[in-house]
C-alpha cells in the first residue's frame, strides 16, 4: 500500500520517498519524522512479525589483485544513468585510468586504477553503498 503521492514531498530525495515506500509496504503504520532536532518514530501494525532481513549476496573472493575503494560511498561504473561504463569486463586498465565513480556527500570522486591489469569482474554492483577499502574490481595481473 504505497503512501499517496501528496504525502511525499517531490523535494525530498528519491532514496527517502522509496524507503517510506518500504516502510509502508513492510507493515509501518505509522511514520513521522520531525526535522533538524531529528525525532524519528516507526510503528508497524499490531500482530505483524518484523521481517527477516535479507540474505547478504555472497560473492566468492576474489583470486586476483582489487581496485579498492578509496573512500565510503555509492558505487557507480559510469559517470551518468544514459553513459556508457568507464571499464567493462576484460578490458586492460592502467594506473591513474578512470575506473568507477563513488559519490559521498553528494561529491562524485574519481576511482582509478593503481595496477595495470584486465578487468575480471565487478565485485559491486553499480549503485551499491561500498566502504573504505572494499574491493570494487577483480583484476587479472597484466599480460
Amino acid at each position: 500500500m504505497p503512501l499517496p503521492e501528496r504525502a511525499l514531498p517531490s523535494a525530498w530525495p528519491r532514496a527517502v520517498r522509496a524507503l517510506i515506500g518500504e516502510l509502508v509496504a513492510s507493515g509501518v503504520e505509522e511514520f513521522e519524522f520531525a526535522g533538524d532536532g531529528i525525532r524519528l518514530r516507526i510503528r508497524r501494525r499490531p500482530g505483524l512479525a518484523a521481517l527477516p532481513p535479507p540474505a547478504p549476496k555472497v560473492i566468492p573472493p576474489p583470486r586476483g589483485p582489487t581496485i579498492d575503494a578509496p573512500l565510503a560511498g555509492i558505487f557507480y561504473r559510469a559517470p551518468s544513468p544514459d553513459a556508457e561504463p568507464f571499464v567493462r569486463e576484460g578490458d586492460e586498465v592502467v594506473p591513474g585510468q578512470t575506473v568507477g565513480l563513488i559519490e559521498a556527500m553528494k561529491v562524485f570522486n574519481e576511482v582509478q586504477a593503481d595496477r595495470s591489469g584486465r578487468v575480471v569482474r565487478f565485485l559491486a554492483a553499480n549503485g551499491q553503498l561500498v566502504h573504505l577499502g572494499d574491493p570494487l574490481i577483480e583484476l587479472a595481473e597484466a599480460e
